[in-house]
């Protein structure tokens, strides 16, 4: 299946990746000597347990035993696959994985992959529509709403003509099946009657996802007709609850800026775009949605909601702020006039306007009071805002942010302070949040004189070396340890030091926070000096270790003598087991 990232890229994003930055994201993090802490964002605790080494680029947390590098952080905490972990941070470094694309040359054809050729097909053919003779109405529409013939071309905007014949006939020359078509809906059928297609007389929008594939379209009617406005179905590579438009286009400059603009229309987008404004984004045909505001939340702290003037926009505007609030995205919010939108502003030459407003846009509880004072600031209207503050600080998944909340409208609305505190409901853990894969349990990471062998092992070849000698696979006590020996054992000669868990494989499994716990110091370990013998300190632990093995044998044997004895077993051979552990 296309697409694949060669290994050697992978390793370089996540090696580049600053692990303590990424994860500073989404948690508190303090510094102590040469690591940080915080308390874990993987389950509830007041004492901190979650630690990240920058050093070895992993995290791993002592309270749920969750660990590993930079990609499975971002995997539990955010619910991404590892190929959209990757580009999360590829899109940090800036580094444009496209070019990196190869053929993973498996077998099989993938079912998506049909419906994305079809696609990417018909993105092509409808932008050549736009430039010919039965696109002159589209041009002439595009080039009223002020978008420059670069936009167009961006954007990869296109035209529909009327009938099915002309798509049918190219979709056949071009190779591309009926089935993909009938896949990706740009065809529909009829009980009994022929193919048609989807799009027909319409203004076309792309709608591609973040590695520029298209994954649906979106498309405005010219002249009288409903709906207006018309988006591709669901289809198994495009979701509307899931997809932002325009995001390849905006995804750098968000990463850049620390904040998104979201819009409600294409053009808007487009607009914003074109006008320097290259953040922005919209949603496909939804109101906003958590699984948009988890994705920009990958990119960005703040998103800056521009809605229509009217009625329905400041709802609509409200909502948002809510969703994205609750998905840890800081709101603000822009009001412009009544029944005008972005795209209508600057093609009127108002750019200037609009700047003031992104610029000025007021944070959610600040953009409340003015409604309120709008209102003539009469008291029932204060209580129904306060009212919906308080109830949303209590649906944060953080309850350090909900109590923060409060503190901003206490202060914002001149309110006690304890008065909203009274009847406070405790911000809980919402069912929308991606749930993360159960962690690996403390069992699995066997004895602290097990670790420690290990953790010696892992840092220095040699005490790897004398480990392997000493010690056999199965005389450790988990599955996991067992495994992590092995591991070692076919680590080649000159490895080296081993500081990171893709050094032996194990990136993406369920060894991944064993092998990362296994690299995380423990509270009063002894520090490496100059003086430290890792090889001396392996021999001393076997030593200790080989006697601990010895002495449970004879309590083994000195138990099953015990029952023998006890059913009429051998008295001499009980006693002199019993003098021989007792010499031990």
């Amino acid at each position: 299946m296309p697409g694949r990232i060669p290994e050697d890229v992978i390793d370089k994003i996540r090696d580049d990746t600053v692990i303590e930055d990424v994860i500073a994201h989404f948690v508190t993090l303090k510094r102590k000597g040469s690591s940080y802490w915080a308390c874990c964002p993987f389950h509830g605790e007041k004492t901190p347990s979650f630690h990240v080494h920058p050093e070895r680029q992993i995290f791993y947390c002592f309270g749920c035993q969750r660990g590993g590098n930079v990609f499975r952080f971002l995997m539990d905490k955010e619910g991404m696959s590892f190929p959209e972990a990757v580009h999360f941070c590829a899109d940090r470094l800036g580094v444009d994985l496209d070019r990196f694309l190869e053929n993973s040359g498996s077998d099989g054809p993938d079912p998506r992959e049909s419906i994305l050729k079809a696609n990417q097909w018909a993105l092509e053919w409808f932008h050549e529509q736009l430039q010919g003779p039965a696109g002159q109405q589209a041009r002439e529409y595009v080039r009223g709403r002020g978008l420059a013939p670069e936009s167009i071309d961006s954007f990869a905007l296109g035209f529909a003509p009327a009938g099915s014949a002309g798509f049918l006939a190219a979709a056949r020359e071009a190779g591309i099946t009926e089935e993909g078509l009938l896949q990706g809906s740009l065809l529909r059928r009829k009980p009994g009657e022929s193919p048609f297609a989807y799009f027909r007389s319409r203004l076309i929008f792309p709608i591609r996802g973040v590695a520029q594939k298209t994954h649906g379209f979106g498309a405005r009617i010219l002249g009288a007709g409903e709906p207006k406005y018309l988006n591709s179905p669901e289809t198994p590579v495009f979701k509307k609850r899931q997809t932002l438009y325009g995001l390849p286009e905006a995804r750098s400059s968000m990463v850049k800026e620390r904040t998104a603009i979201l819009v409600e229309g294409y053009l808007d987008a487009i607009s914003l775009h074109q006008a320097g404004w290259t953040q922005t984004v919209a949603t496909c045909g939804t109101a906003f949605t958590p699984e948009q505001a988890r994705v920009l939340r990958r990119y960005v702290n703040e998103v800056v909601l521009v809605f229509d003037g009217d009625k329905a926009g400041r709802k609509a505007a409200y909502r948002s702020a809510d969703v994205a609030i609750l998905e840890g995205v800081e709101p603000r919010i822009v009001r412009l006039p009544e029944g005008q939108d972005p795209a209508d502003l600057i093609a009127a030459g108002k750019e200037r306007e609009v700047l003031a407003a992104l610029h000025e846009a007021p944070g959610m509880v600040e953009c409340m009071l003015r409604e309120v004072h709008e209102r003539g600031g009469e008291r029932v209207h204060r209580e129904r805002a306060l009212s919906r503050l308080r109830e949303l600080a209590g649906q944060m998944k953080d309850p350090v942010r909900g109590e923060l909340l409060l503190d901003e409208v206490a202060s914002v609305f001149r309110v006690s302070r304890q008065a909203l505190a009274d009847g406070f409901v405790a911000p809980r853990r919402r069912a929308t949040s991606p749930e993360p894969p159960p962690a690996v349990g403390e069992a699995a990471a066997g004895t602290t004189e097990e670790r420690r062998l290990l953790r010696l092992a892992l840092f220095s070849e040699p005490a790897r070396k004398r480990l392997l000698e000493g010690m056999k696979p199965e005389e450790f006590s988990t599955a996991q340890l067992r495994e992590v020996v092995g591991r070692l054992s076919e680590a080649s000669e000159g490895t080296g030091e081993i500081s990171r868990v893709d050094q032996l494989g194990v990136e993406g499994t369920d060894l991944e926070p064993v092998l990362a716990r296994l690299l995380t110091p423990e509270d009063g370990e002894p520090a490496a000096d100059a003086d430290f013998d890792p090889v001396a300190e392996i021999d001393a632990l076997l030593s200790r270790f080989a006697g601990r093995v010895q002495r449970e044998q004879r309590s083994r044997e000195v138990a099953a003598t015990n029952d023998a004895f006890y059913s009429g077993g051998d008295w001499k051979a009980e006693m002199e087991l019993r003098r021989k552990d007792n010499r031990g």
